[in-house]
């Protein structure tokens, strides 16, 4: 049923992790285990596409610089996910009545605003 709420991402302003928080929460999970839960439901989609586009890149020429700016790039971006989900989990552990009321306003404005930038 989670799985299901993660599909929701493909529409506009809508975000995988917020869709599968919200499965999550509606399937009686807190606000802490939904967005472990959801993190974790992340890492099949991230890996499959890290090796899609590795498989795809396969036969390019890549110099020994761009290599490596590509290997400092993942790692900092790992390091940076793993703190913002670490501060993510801490904020629902400590603020579990109201703590996807700010996201969610979020994703209603960041929809809204792509609705009307692909419109115009």
């Amino acid at each position: 049923m989670i799985g299901f709420w993660q599909c929701l991402a493909l529409f506009p302003g809508l975000s995988r992790s917020g869709a599968t928080m919200n499965g999550g929460l509606l399937r009686g999970l807190d606000h802490g285990t939904a967005a472990r839960f959801s993190l974790l439901m992340a890492q099949p989609v991230v890996l499959a596409a890290t090796a899609k586009e590795t498989w795809q890149m396969r036969h390019m020429t890549i110099s020994h610089d761009v290599m490596f700016q590509c290997v400092v790039g993942a790692v900092v971006a790992g390091v940076t996910a793993l703190i913002c989900s670490l501060l993510m989990l801490r904020f629902f552990r400590n603020h579990d009545d109201w703590a996807l009321k700010p996201f969610g306003i979020y994703c209603i404005a960041a929809g809204l605003l792509a609705g009307v930038l692909i419109v115009l």
